[in-house]
């Protein structure tokens, strides 16, 4: 029970954490270094790098967009007000991993073996408010994934998970028996609406 607590305490205060605000291990702010270390710190450089140009949009226009990199998928989500602002981030964030659409309304990206996934919300009523509920969920789900022995979910090398309006979106290695177990435990958790997998 005390471990739960830890645990909770810890998530929590991580998962509540404004997007946007990420912070860079020492050893792999710099992107262009990022090559020498291992897969999870070249995501976590990539987040970096991206948040570093996402904050200097003008009249915070991604102040609550989150850019998740798993390997070669990149999965943006959040609240914008507008879909001129989404487009902007958009561009921002291919034009940070060096790729581009297929067709110009793809949601999907792949030259190579690169994919980006964009889940941005336009024109939410009260982000900030969305933006805690969204993590709240998130961190009770990872805490239910631990519980249920997935304790794979707190490593980053193994397996990202990103929440946005309910949706459950997970990043990572299983099976196709450990999805079909991890989806239903999911499904069945209050305000959990969807769950989608994006294997590597």
């Amino acid at each position: 029970m005390l471990w739960r607590k830890t645990c909770n305490s810890i998530l929590l205060s991580g998962a509540l954490t404004l997007p946007g605000s990420i912070l860079a291990d020492e050893g792999i702010s710099d992107f262009s270094d990022a090559g020498k270390a291992s897969p999870a710190a070249q995501d976590r450089a990539f987040e970096g790098k991206v948040h570093r140009l996402l904050d200097q949009l003008a009249d915070s226009a991604a102040r609550y967009v989150t850019v998740t990199r798993f390997g070669n998928t990149i999965l943006i989500t959040g609240e914008v007000k507008s879909s001129s602002d989404a487009n902007v981030v958009d561009a921002l964030v291919l034009a940070a991993a060096g790729i581009r659409r297929e067709t110009p309304a793809g949601s999907v990206v792949m030259p190579g073996r690169d994919r980006v996934y964009n889940h941005l919300a336009v024109g939410a009523s009260d982000p900030p408010m969305k933006v805690a509920k969204t993590n709240l969920l998130l961190a009770e789900t990872m805490l239910e994934l631990v519980d249920a022995g997935h304790p794979e979910v707190l490593d980053r090398a193994a397996m990202r998970m990103v929440a946005q309006d309910g949706v459950l979106y997970i990043l990572g290695k299983p099976g196709d028996t450990e999805r079909t177990r991890i989806k239903a435990m999911l499904m069945a958790l209050p305000g959990v609406t969807g769950v989608s997998f994006y294997p590597e």
